[in-house]
């Protein structure tokens, strides 16, 4: 039925650059959206002809968007709501007296141009990950870019505190299913296959000579579930809850950093 598409949209959590490439190759032209409920939904859309995967768009008429100085996005116009339901405190912390609404997301332009810039999310505010020597990692575009090895599902980056990033890793069901039939390479809660290990390993290293990597993963568990709703790791849309996925696999973050 896809001859009959006319118009495909995607929304609610960032579509991984890969999967919109992919689509284009096809002659499918996924149209991404980028808000919030505080917006009405839509902050930014994409063209129908995309030339940067990893951009969100731009705000039509009548939004105004903005990177502020410490790198957060704020928009303002007609879309922004009046504030939350008797909690006005919650709202000062938001919603500024003139209009400016506070997105708690990070963002850079591609372009100086304001008729050619689009936005690029490069993760939450609150989410940003201090690493013991000081410096400061975005995880959002590190889990983007290695959810694009064919193998994986998902990808969560932790490292609060110590010297480097480490990835917790899950599998696509029909990868995790070949090796439940192998001997000795599923231990509790992780994947421990010294041939998958390496073959991560590998593609991890690749990714970042490539460029497509800004930090050095040396550091990665493969799990041997996806993360769960039941287990509050995943929101309602499907993002992922970083607090909830370190508490509940502490155990392999510290076995690893340890090592």
């Amino acid at each position: 039925g896809l001859d009959r598409l006319h118009l495909a949209v995607s929304g609610s959590v960032k579509l991984s650059p890969s999967v919109a490439e992919w689509f284009s190759l096809q002659g499918i032209q996924i149209q991404e959206i980028y808000g919030m409920s505080e917006s009405s939904g839509l902050i930014t859309m994409t063209k129908p002809i995309r030339k940067n995967f990893n951009a969100v768009g731009s705000p039509p008429s009548g939004i105004e968007v903005k990177i502020a100085s410490d790198g957060e996005i704020w928009v303002r116009g007609a879309v922004v709501f009046m504030g939350y339901f008797n909690q006005p405190e919650e709202t000062e912390k938001v919603l500024l007296p003139d209009g400016w609404l506070k997105t708690g997301d990070l963002g850079e332009w591609t372009s100086t141009i304001s008729e050619e810039r689009e936005l690029v999310i490069i993760g939450r505010n609150r989410e940003i990950i201090k690493l013991s020597n000081g410096r400061m990692i975005a995880p959002s575009p590190l889990e983007n870019v290695l959810k694009g090895i064919p193998e994986v599902s998902n990808v969560c980056i932790v490292g609060e505190g110590h010297s480097s990033p480490m990835a917790l890793i899950t599998l696509k069901d029909s990868v995790l299913m070949e090796y439940k039939f192998v001997p000795g390479a599923i231990e509790g809660l992780s994947v421990e296959d010294q041939k998958l290990r390496e073959l991560m390993a590998a593609k991890i290293d690749a990714l970042y000579e490539q460029g497509s990597l800004t930090e050095k993963i040396h550091r990665f568990v493969i799990l041997s579930r996806e993360f769960s709703h039941d287990q509050k790791e995943m929101t309602s849309t499907h993002k992922l809850n970083r607090g909830e996925i370190q508490k509940n696999f502490q155990h392999f973050i510290q076995l690893k950093y340890q090592d």
